[in-house]
């Protein structure tokens, strides 16, 4: 269970929070990889896109930065890109839709708003697509129970012969 660190303010314990959303994501829904030019299949490494690198596909962008980041904790990025992140409410039924977002598409202060905006934008949808559920929260939320009911492709489940302390 993660707890959530109150001496470091709201907006660094969201940032760690997203980090253990990325990484379970990534796993899951990513299939193991986390890597933009995975292809249009990779659910979770094209959520991710970020304009600097995918000028043409700006998506929601990754814990340290938006669609518009050009680099680790852009949160303030003025600069304005199209991107399909209000799409991904819409998961897995996307669209294309596309607009523009910069730092006042998250709002002030930039940190903290921005963490809220990109949890935000986790498609939490009924139902499954390629053997993952479009709710992507039940991965983070109740990882066991996720990969239970919805093993990943050719992954099996194995209760450990010891606890680990």
């Amino acid at each position: 269970m993660l707890g959530f660190n109150y001496e470091v303010g709201e907006d660094n314990a969201l940032h760690s929070f997203g980090h253990r959303c990325e990484g379970i994501l990534s796993l899951t829904v990513g299939r193991g990889v986390w890597d933009g030019q995975a292809g249009e299949t990779n659910a979770w490494s094209r959520f991710t896109r970020q304009a600097d690198k995918f000028p043409n596909d700006a998506q929601v962008g990754n814990v340290h930065g938006g669609p518009n980041g050009k680099s680790g904790y852009d949160y303030g990025q003025t600069n304005s890109v199209m991107s399909g992140a209000d799409d991904w409410l819409n998961y897995p039924n996307l669209t294309g839709a596309r607009r523009l977002v910069n730092c006042d598409t998250w709002g002030k202060p930039h940190h903290l708003n921005f963490q809220k905006w990109w949890l935000g934008h986790l498609p939490h949808n009924a139902g499954s697509t390629d053997g993952f559920h479009n709710n992507w929260w039940r991965y983070i939320v109740d990882y066991d129970a996720a990969v239970k009911e919805l093993p990943p492709t050719g992954g099996r489940l194995h209760k450990p012969a010891k606890a680990m302390y």
